[in-house]
């Protein structure tokens, strides 16, 4: 006769409280690496420091890891039973308990990748916009999400490179700033994303740029970029994105992290399911 594995309140309890806490701890670093601050900019500050480039996986891992482990004690923590035989149905139970868990994390990283998906299908914005900027007059009207055309003077000599990886799939995105011709080249309000066929000689004779305009759009990683070299760049500040293409990578790199962070917890339940088929064939949870 094999020991009943139903699960107690307090089971239930426990696996509630860490899908729980997971599951904020996955917003807060979701926040953090779209906009690119606290622990995921510090750890991919480190990983350039010491490998000389970011590997965005494990720059959400490690802070994800470091943040839901202290929830796994009460999976992990042994406690003093009367024989054997107990001792090995509550290891069974709370293995049971884990594993569910683990699925459980999987389904909510695996919604999360499909909600992305999903998002980056959509372009905000009035697609029948014709917006024009002439950065050489006064600005009067607050500027506003859509298809948009920007004359100015474009600071091709301040153009940052943007090269993102995640496993096989590999963007490159170059920005520059537009200022009016006779301001100060120290606060940036607008950027535009330069095609990646334009060298330096023909930047200097761009003066109209035509594309779709987002607001505050900029990658995390480039406003600290300019920041850092002594520039101004503070909200609201504006994207002129060649294509909607461009405007969609974010959210479909967090599709794609969060795709393969799904999959490691489905590895992860797979192998805590080998474990509970030993578990399983243990004698002691035979009762004779």
């Amino acid at each position: 006769m094999a020991i009943s594995l139903s699960k107690s309140r307090k089971q239930r309890a426990k696996s509630v409280f860490f899908a729980i806490w997971t599951a904020i701890v996955a917003v807060v670093l979701a926040e953090q690496f779209i906009h690119y601050y606290g622990l995921v900019a510090f750890v991919d500050e480190w990983q350039f420091g010491v490998f000389g480039r970011a590997y965005p996986l494990v720059g959400f891992l490690i802070p994800a890891a470091l943040l839901a482990s202290p929830g796994l004690i009460f999976f992990w923590r042994a406690r003093t039973r009367s024989s054997a035989e107990r001792l090995a149905g509550a290891t069974l139970r709370s293995a049971v308990v884990f594993s569910r868990m683990l699925l459980g994390v999987a389904a909510c990283f695996g919604i999360a990748a499909l909600l992305f998906w999903v998002a980056s299908l959509q372009v905000p914005g009035d697609p029948d916009l014709d917006q024009r900027i002439d950065l050489g007059k006064p600005v009067i009207a607050v500027p506003v999400e859509g298809p948009t055309s920007i004359t100015g003077s474009l600071l091709y000599s301040q153009t940052a490179a943007f090269d993102q990886s995640l496993l096989f799939y590999r963007k490159s995105q170059r920005f520059a700033p537009i200022i009016n011709p006779g301001a100060s080249q120290s606060d940036l309000q607008f950027f535009v994303e330069l095609p990646s066929a334009v060298n330096a000689e023909s930047l200097r004779e761009i003066s109209t740029v035509r594309g779709i305009l987002q607001r505050n759009a900029l990658p995390g990683e480039l406003v600290r970029l300019y920041r850092y070299a002594g520039f101004r760049v503070e909200p609201p500040y504006y994207v002129l994105f060649l294509d909607k293409s461009s405007i969609s990578w974010p959210q479909r790199r967090m599709a794609l992290l969060f795709f393969l962070i799904s999959m490691i917890f489905c590895g992860l339940t797979l192998l805590q399911r080998r474990r509970i088929k030993r578990l399983e064939k243990d004698p002691a949870l035979q009762i004779k």
